[in-house]
């Protein structure tokens, strides 16, 4: 059963939003609570995945986009103004593309032949994207990128007094004023 279900875990109630032969996958809902982005997994052309927009109900369904590769996975800028899309690709490596909720403004902001393993969002309004990108054979860390969103800018993260081959496998936000 690939469908979308909306349940209620205080009373466990279930309501089906979708219906569909298709896989509809990933959901990801808007910091605004305003709608929920997600990926059509088309199993009869797995390389072309298309994302979607949907109201918390399931009504109001709306295409964003298309992309192919192997696999895409959305998200959403805190302020609800971007859909950030981390795609996997095959020959091409892996890509970050943005879009707006309504499908205009795609841009590809990062590329690398490597995978792009995981994207992390910090919890404030500063729109900047902490990117894993990992060795395909070995999987690896291979380095930690900081974006800027929406123009795009890069900056590699190095972890002073740690050599390149020892990155960290994960890191996260954390409020600068609760370092100490």
């Amino acid at each position: 059963n690939c469908g979308l279900y909306k349940i209620d875990v205080s009373t466990n109630e279930q309501r089906r939003l979708t219906e569909s032969p298709a896989c509809w996958v990933l959901p990801t809902t808007a910091p605004d609570g305003s709608r929920i982005a997600l990926v059509i997994d088309d199993t009869a052309n797995r390389s072309v995945h298309q994302i979607l927009t949907m109201a918390l109900d399931g009504s109001d369904i709306q295409p964003v986009v298309e992309l192919q590769g192997l696999s895409v996975f959305p998200r959403w800028s805190t302020d609800s103004k971007w859909l950030i899309l981390r795609l996997v690709g095959d020959q091409s490596g892996s890509a970050i593309y943005i879009v707006h909720p309504d499908g205009t403004d795609l841009q590809k902001i990062f590329q690398e032949e490597a995978l792009i393993y995981e994207t992390v969002l910090p919890p404030s309004a500063k729109e900047r994207l902490l990117v894993k990108v990992v060795n395909d054979l070995s999987g690896e860390t291979e380095k930690w990128v900081l974006i800027s969103i929406p123009d795009g800018k890069s900056q590699e993260i190095q972890l002073s007094g740690i050599d390149a081959a020892d990155q960290p496998e994960w890191l996260s936000w954390r409020p600068a004023q609760s370092i100490k």
